[in-house]
């Protein structure tokens, strides 16, 4: 298995809005953000090593996709919040799916399960 992998955003047409760039979602020279996540020193076939790579991706996704110094500045809206999210959970789910390991694959879902919103018990009338 190769020991490092680079997570990227492909074909993300809000990257360059999130990132702060003036490219517009119409461009077709839209910017692939790439970082290199290493993992030669963990055993991904047990928990705690995929636990701490999907650490690490999700450090790489938040440093690509995070707002712009310029973003923080004049106030980031709804949609930039929204934008951000969705270019994180992109990031984080395209690089589970390069490594494909069983158990980060596993912690993966672990983690989209505990964000879900509680369901509500609504009592009929």
């Amino acid at each position: 298995m190769n020991q490092y992998l680079k997570v990227s955003l492909l074909a993300l047409a809000m990257a360059p809005t999130v990132v702060g760039m003036t490219a517009t979602a119409a461009d077709p020279d839209v910017t692939t953000l790439q970082s290199t996540v290493r993992f030669p020193d963990l055993n991904l076939r047990s928990r705690e090593g995929a636990t701490t790579l999907y650490k690490r991706i999700v450090h790489a996704a938040d440093a690509m996709c995070g707002p712009s110094q310029h973003m923080l500045t004049l106030g980031i809206t709804a949609t930039m919040a929204a934008q951000i999210h969705d270019c994180k959970l992109q990031a984080i789910g395209h690089a589970v799916d390069q490594v494909n390991a069983p158990m980060l694959t596993a912690v993966f879902n672990d983690r989209m399960h505990r964000k879900s919103e509680p369901t509500r018990l609504v009592r009929a009338n």
